[in-house]
């Protein structure tokens, strides 16, 4: 996120992510701007939670309206957070992808032992993005 930060100083950097980091970040120093929480079961992966249809209808309406410019998927190889991605209409997807899933607009293997922080410094460099530090992001506490 710092990488993206560095190369669009000026972008608002937004995380759609499960309920939980949606607590843990608002507020915090970093990198996003905003986080914005994905319903029960809208990336399809993960549970025993059934989709409420209604819902994620009204939420990707709603992301559509936010118009985004680059979307990236940072959720294993893609085969369920892919077409999550897609939807969100943005101009562009960027991310990983595993041989089951679909390709966005730029995209590299998803290769599961790799370490994290490498493997989204790869991945932001598709879009111009480079390293600013290769520590875990810290508030200085």
């Amino acid at each position: 996120m710092e990488a993206l930060r560095a190369a669009y100083p000026d972008a608002e950097i937004v995380l759609i992510a499960r309920p939980w980091r949606h607590t843990f970040l608002t507020q915090r120093p970093g990198p996003i701007d905003r986080v914005v929480v994905i319903p029960d079961g809208g990336i399809g992966d993960e549970s025993d939670t059934p989709q409420d249809l209604l819902e994620l209808e009204r939420f990707f309406a709603e992301m559509k309206r936010d118009r985004f410019d680059i979307a990236i998927q940072m959720h294993g190889g893609g085969r369920n957070s892919n077409p999550f991605t897609q939807r969100l209409e943005a101009r562009l997807t960027v991310g990983l992808r595993s041989p089951d899933a679909i390709p966005l607009d730029r995209w590299m293997p998803y290769v599961y032992y790799q370490p994290e922080i490498l493997r989204y410094l790869e991945l932001v460099s598709l879009i111009g993005a480079k390293p600013v530090t290769l520590e875990p992001y810290s508030s200085g506490l």
